[in-house]
């Protein structure tokens, strides 16, 4: 498959913190420029990752809060709005799939419930193979 953007940025994340714990095992200076850069990048990064899964985490605490009670629609619009929103930023930032599941399944509870107030009929169909008769007789 094509790398994309965040696999490219998460190896390159990766591949730095990696650099940098060599450098600084190996009795680089802490006060070398590269080092420096380095560890303001990857500070920069941290603070990000965190930022991400702190909105996300606040957006499941009141998914939680409202679960169980009969919540307004715009109620459930904002949540499932900022969940939308964090699984977004949490993939550009590259945090994995394991740490974005439980705001995933969040996100899918909010929105069907949603679905459900809203009344609207939902159609599931399962499409299944032609049998032997029906390839005989050539159906299509």
């Amino acid at each position: 498959p094509e790398p994309t953007v965040v696999n490219v940025l998460w190896h390159s994340r990766a591949h730095l913190r990696a650099a940098y714990d060599y450098a600084i095992a190996t009795g680089w200076c802490r006060t070398d420029d590269a080092l420096v850069r380095a560890e303001a990048v990857l500070r920069e990064w941290d603070a990000k990752s965190e930022a991400v899964c702190a909105d996300l985490k606040q957006a499941i605490q009141e998914w939680g809060e409202v679960a169980d009670v009969d919540a307004e629609i715009a109620v459930l619009k904002d949540i499932e709005f900022r969940l939308a929103a964090g699984l977004g930023a949490a993939r550009r930032v590259g945090l994995s799939e394991a740490e974005m599941r439980e705001a995933e399944f969040c996100r899918r509870r909010v929105h069907n419930r949603i679905e459900d107030m809203r009344g609207q009929v939902r159609v599931y169909c399962r499409v299944r193979p032609l049998n032997e008769r029906e390839v005989a007789e050539g159906d299509v």
